[in-house]
């Protein structure tokens, strides 16, 4: 049986054949944006993906069978990064004009915005019961805010250099932190300590994830590799090598047995998590800045500097 997002790309853009690792897989691609794309988030049924631009829109491209995209913005402000509320009717979006924007689906409707003095917003999360936003930007600081009314909820200080992705832990107690000053930060949600910091990276860090289980965070970034710690100990478990450019993104499939990485190389890595041998290589003609996986895992879905949303089927022939 085929995910819900696999049996929609026949409505969804042209359709292409590429070679990952042993079987042929469908790539297809979204076109509409007209400058690079910064972010790309699903809704968790992958009915809906949202991809953020430098053209300062977001658009929404439905795979429901219904072949519907729509545009989003203009707003005053590149958007950055974006983040889908946990039922699917919220977007929250982080914008070089020191806001985070919190619209509806449905419309684009904001329903508020929040001034931060961090400037631009690279980051933005939403926390897993959907009350609070999370949010980076160039000073080096997170925070976290109401979702609902925009109040400043906490203010994490620790990082010496801009911070490029947060992530919240599944069960919501932790907050990741990926920065330029080549750590990962693991912060206590409740009240805001820094917990421990992940070292290794010898360049700066541009994304952060946990996996579904919560025991372990991968990183990625400038010195192209991702790294897998243990999130209880802090320990360093693997590093997997093989991109040949600078990694912006990190994404591990619901199930916890995937990584998928995003590359300034071209190329999409689909990774074994037990083993941290590459599975497939999905090469592209762009750099692809963001990568998640959608629905049920068996779709990856990526957003690149050639102005398109990519999707890719990770499913087993």
């Amino acid at each position: 049986m085929r995910s819900p997002l696999s049996s929609a790309l026949a409505f969804l853009g042209s359709i292409l054949l590429v070679t990952g690792g042993t079987a042929k897989s469908q790539e297809t691609s979204f076109s509409g944006h007209r400058s690079a794309i910064r972010s790309v988030a699903c809704s968790a049924d992958g009915h809906m993906i949202a991809s953020a631009s430098l053209d300062k829109t977001v658009r929404v491209w439905q795979t429901d069978q219904s072949n519907a995209m729509r545009v989003l913005g203009e707003f005053p402000g590149e958007v950055l990064s974006i983040a889908v509320g946990t039922e699917g009717h919220l977007l929250v979006l982080g914008c070089a004009d020191n806001t985070i924007r919190v619209c509806t689906c449905a419309d684009g409707a904001v329903l508020r915005t929040i001034v931060t003095t961090s400037g631009p917003v690279y980051s933005v999360a939403i926390s897993p019961d959907g009350h609070y936003i999370a949010s980076s930007g160039n000073d080096g600081s997170v925070r976290i805010w109401q979702i609902e009314d925009g109040t400043l909820v906490r203010t994490f200080a620790g990082h010496a250099a801009p911070v490029w992705s947060v992530a919240f832990s599944p069960d919501g107690r932790y907050l990741l932190s990926a920065s330029s000053d080549h750590k990962v930060g693991v912060w206590n949600v409740a009240d805001g300590a820094l917990i421990r910091t992940l070292e290794g990276h010898t360049a700066p860090v541009f994304d952060v994830t946990v996996t579904p289980d919560g025991r372990y965070v991968l990183s990625g970034g400038v010195d192209r590799t991702i790294r897998v710690w243990n999130l209880s100990t802090g320990a360093l478990v693997r590093t997997m090598r093989g991109h040949t450019g600078t990694v912006y993104g990190v994404a591990v499939n619901p199930r916890g047995t995937c990584v998928a990485s995003s590359s300034a190389d071209g190329t999409v890595r689909v990774w074994d998590f037990s083993s941290g041998l590459v599975q497939r290589t999905f090469s592209t003609e762009a750099a692809v800045r963001d990568i998640t996986f959608a629905g049920d895992g068996c779709d990856l879905v990526g957003g690149c500097d050639d102005r398109t949303v990519k999707i890719w089927s990770v499913r087993p022939s």
